[in-house]
């Protein structure tokens, strides 16, 4: 199962979402991949993890780097749907990008 992106208001409510459906995020994950990232390398895809608006800017820094670095395979196809989340995330207050594994 991929990982699920979603991104949320403080109260929980989901704005907006991107379903890892062909598991790129979370093999990549499992690969070690973004273990040289500021954020990603704390993708879990058995587990969460939350990202707020103060960290829009590593955030958005990883999933730019590593859209380009993964281009042509499925993690890139997959970063790529979750860019517009993060410039969300990046430009609102009391908002929280959550990568929800299985």
């Amino acid at each position: 199962m991929g990982i699920h992106v979603e991104l949320r208001r403080e109260d929980g409510e989901v704005l907006a979402s991107v379903c890892d459906q062909c598991n790129g995020l979370a093999r990549a994950s499992v690969a070690g991949h973004f273990a040289e990232t500021t954020l990603l390398r704390y993708l879990d895809p058995y587990g969460d993890a939350i990202f707020n608006c103060a960290q829009a800017s590593d955030l958005r820094n990883d999933v730019h780097g590593q859209a380009q670095r993964f281009a042509s395979e499925a993690v890139g196809e997959s970063l790529r749907g979750v860019e517009p989340l993060v410039e969300r995330l990046a430009a609102g207050l009391h908002l929280y990008l959550w990568f929800l594994g299985d």
